[in-house]
């Protein structure tokens, strides 16, 4: 009887055993199992699109914390690269330059690489060695694109060469003839154009632009300091009152 018992408690205990070892083994099987690379992928892009998404909402805490999440699954992710240089930017932090520079070296595009040049006109001193490089490089394969030139007028007129930042402002006007901000800005560089017929023209085309709701402002601002270095105080005094007369004049217009 005794030997039964020890011969039942042994067979259980092996019993105990191989059920241990195959438990075992399932859980290194579902540990090494594709699924967790899926799993993992999957938010990763999840974060990536939510990022995006309260981005575009002004929603920048969120923004920032969804891009840190999609980072965190995989620190070469390229969208979310793209949230932080932009929310970086959005609180005029120096970090979104090195966020463009991350994003450019993961997806060497020419949109990202506008961005690094515009971005380096934000937070480098002149002569703005990082955006002279990309637009150096660019100047072939981009010189089809408005925003090429338009990033190239912002240089130019950082650097005091009007003559150049009015001719990238031209060639951005006919590639896309129907942007009227780009127009304004044409505008106002040959507002103060020595060739007394251009300037002629940049005014009544500026004047047409302050009934522009999109553009009244920037208008009436440049109409108003022509009119003060023109030593015209009554007509800066008529757009000063319709600047002021403006819902969304900022305090220091008001100023």
């Amino acid at each position: 009887m005794d030997n039964k018992n020890q011969f039942d408690d042994e067979r259980r205990f092996l019993r105990f055993w191989i059920a241990a070892g195959v438990v075992a083994g399932i859980v290194l099987a579902l540990a090494a199992f594709p699924g967790r690379s899926v799993y993992r992928h999957f938010k990763e892009k999840h974060s990536a699109a939510e990022a995006q998404i309260f981005f575009s909402k002004g929603d920048y805490r969120n923004a920032w914390l969804s891009a840190r999440q999609a980072l965190q699954a995989n620190s070469n992710n390229v969208q979310a690269c793209l949230v932080m240089a932009k929310v970086s930017d959005a609180a005029h932090s120096p970090a979104a330059l090195d966020w463009c520079q991350q994003l450019v070296r993961l997806s060497p595009a020419i949109t990202n690489k506008l961005l690094l040049a515009s971005m380096g006109l934000r937070y480098q001193g002149p002569p703005y060695p990082l955006t002279s490089q990309m637009l150096g490089d660019l100047s072939a394969s981009a010189a089809g694109l408005p925003d090429f030139h338009i990033v190239s007028a912002e240089m130019d007129l950082s650097l005091h060469r009007m003559a150049e930042a009015e001719t990238q402002f031209e060639a951005a006007c006919r590639l896309e003839p129907t942007n009227r901000l780009f127009q304004l800005n044409l505008a106002v560089i040959r507002l103060g154009s020595t060739n007394a017929a251009d300037a002629d023209d940049a005014r009544a085309k500026l004047k047409q632009f302050s009934s522009d709701t999109m553009l009244a402002l920037p208008a009436l601002r440049s109409l108003i300091a022509d009119r003060l270095l023109k030593r015209d105080a009554s007509g800066a005094l008529d757009y000063s009152t319709q600047l002021l007369a403006n819902a969304q004049a900022t305090l220091t217009d008001r100023l």
